[in-house]
């Protein structure tokens, strides 16, 4: 099976080199694309995804000093993932990963990197596109929220694109109806002031036109 096979050159090269970067690319990328349509037409492609602990691999590659390149594909394969998979259990499988949480907390370098942090932004608002009742606790433990508060640290972004994937984020956050949740965020709500200034009246640049602001959300 193809999805065994490129598992298999994962753990051939388990440790990134200059060299094999572009095999682990490549490798993390079909993977990708077929753990998503195994997903939606067969189920044992998932199935050996799930038996051969892909995602530990991901954490694995993740967690070594690597290339921009190779980062870029992890976020951008966990991100395809979290967007794709339509069945309830394949969706609960990896949003309860400690792999996805661990691309949210990451200390990416992200200076003089405008292309990774497009990648890690859209990841962090394609997460909050998921989040509801039950998938907030895999990211929620009630004292913290990793996902937000990594968000607000874009929150000075002169990009638009930045921008307007924050406030997505944060309009998303608010609107999950968990009462534990809306305390926290009630206890912290001048971090909302501040979110609400950056997005809407911030004198160090001008939003787009056409961007609504977020009472008109």
């Amino acid at each position: 099976m193809p999805c065994r096979n490129h598992y298999r050159t994962l753990v051939k090269h388990q440790v990134v080199t200059k060299s094999n970067e572009p095999v682990i690319i490549e490798s993390l990328r079909l993977i990708t694309e077929l753990v998503i349509w195994g997903d939606q037409h067969n189920a044992a492609i998932f199935q050996v995804f799930l038996e051969h602990k892909m995602l530990d691999v991901f954490s694995g590659i993740l967690a070594q000093p690597t290339s921009t390149a190779v980062k870029r594909q992890l976020i951008q394969s966990v991100m395809m993932m979290v967007q794709n998979l339509s069945r309830e259990d394949s969706l609960f499988y990896l949003l309860s990963h400690a792999a996805v949480a661990e691309v949210i907390v990451f200390p990416f370098d992200f200076k003089d990197e405008e292309e990774l942090v497009a990648y890690y932004v859209s990841f962090l608002k394609t997460l909050s596109l998921r989040l509801d009742r039950t998938s907030i606790q895999f990211f929620f433990d009630g004292e913290s929220l990793p996902l937000f508060s990594r968000a607000l640290g874009f929150i000075n972004s002169p990009e638009g694109m930045v921008r307007t994937s924050m406030r997505t984020l944060a309009l998303n956050v608010l609107r999950v109806d968990d009462d534990n949740l809306r305390k926290f965020i009630a206890d912290r709500s001048a971090v909302l002031f501040s979110l609400y200034d950056a997005l809407v009246d911030r004198k160090s640049y001008k939003l787009g036109d056409g961007e609504d602001d977020l009472v008109g959300q």
